[in-house]
């Protein structure tokens, strides 16, 4: 294991951060971007970490300024809260690839940038809990647990992840609908009743589905299904989860993923054979191969093969592939950016 970044990474990493003018990206003078990035670098200060509401304009600005705090010192200043802003950027879910640092050599000598060179996870809800299917290369693994940290945990046992996708929203409105549902029903045409409308935050907290309802209606102007609220504990579950994650988590619809590699919307419903069979031939035209039985225990084979279509595009958004639905991602007031990848 290397003991540090070499010269190289780090200049390589310091012309990354000159890159990104501060001073006239987000304010007009020093002394402003100072002021700026202050509560961040305190709380930082205190916990050790980058704060959850930063976004990566504020984490490429506070590069930029701990760069020039280097370069005025006459160099070699960079330290942990250096590392930790650069790890936040490259972690970051709205990262696109032109705001990536450099990669450390380390890292790049494994093959850094290609499909292959990743390992991502795919998550669907199933009977048992979460069903996550993982790939590395040509390698694909499922896996079942009861929650979704255990089952990150065991997915990312014998190596690091580099993505998690999930099968569910991340991001709850406070009021009105989320315009990642809009299109994503739009990508998928006929299959548009996949895709349902997330509910405000407040109805997913309420006690019963009758006050749920009456919530969405009031925030949102439509009510809530009992489907729909019944999904409640595993949003929730996500909720807590994304913000703690052990690398960048995001929000997947198997059937915008599916949509995306078959170049059309699939013809036939997952829950009828025909169905199951053209969603398996799909995903061995992109190299995804799940060994038979498909299903697992507590997991049902319509289950796995949406956690493979999610794991698709998680490794998509690894490379710097994906799509975000939308464009940039809806912000509310949980802080967390809002969008279906593919």
């Amino acid at each position: 294991m290397a003991d540090g970044p070499s010269a190289d990474d780090t200049t390589a990493a310091i012309r990354w951060a000159m890159s990104y003018n501060g001073y006239e990206r987000l304010t007009s003078d020093p002394g402003a971007l100072e002021r700026l990035l202050q509560p961040a670098r305190d709380e930082f200060a205190s916990t050790g970490r980058t704060p959850s509401w930063c976004g990566v304009d504020l984490l490429r600005g506070w590069a930029f300024l701990l760069q020039r705090h280097d370069y005025f010192a006459g160099g070699g200043s960079l330290g942990a809260e250096w590392h930790t802003v650069l790890d936040a950027v490259r972690h970051h879910p709205t990262s696109t690839r032109d705001d990536l640092p450099p990669a450390p050599s380390t890292d790049r000598a494994v093959g850094a940038g290609g499909p292959d060179a990743v390992r991502v996870l795919g998550v669907d809800g199933c009977p048992r809990g979460w069903v996550g299917v993982v790939l590395a290369g040509d390698d694909v693994a499922v896996h079942v647990a009861p929650r979704i940290d255990e089952l990150v945990d065991v997915a990312g046992r014998d190596a690091r992840l580099d993505v998690v996708g999930i099968d569910i929203p991340i991001g709850l409105p406070d009021a009105g609908r989320r315009e990642a549902d809009s299109l994503a029903r739009r990508r998928v045409g006929a299959r548009s009743s996949s895709v349902f409308t997330t509910p405000v935050r407040e109805a997913l907290l309420a006690a019963t589905h009758a006050e749920a309802v009456a919530v969405n209606r009031s925030r949102a102007g439509t009510g809530i299904s009992i489907q729909a609220y019944a999904l409640r504990t595993k949003v929730l579950e996500v909720d807590a989860w994304a913000r703690r994650a052990p690398c960048p988590a995001i929000e997947v619809h198997p059937e915008v993923s599916f949509a995306e590699m078959n170049g059309a919307s699939l013809a036939h419903a997952k829950s009828t054979r025909a169905g199951l069979d053209e969603r398996l031939a799909t995903l061995r035209a992109h190299g995804i191969r799940l060994g038979e039985p498909v299903r697992r225990p507590g997991a049902g084979a319509d289950d796995v093969l949406d956690a493979a279509a999610v794991a698709w595009t998680a490794r998509r958004r690894a490379v710097g592939d994906a799509l975000a639905l939308p464009d940039p991602p809806e912000v509310f007031s949980d802080g967390w950016p809002a969008a279906i990848w593919v």
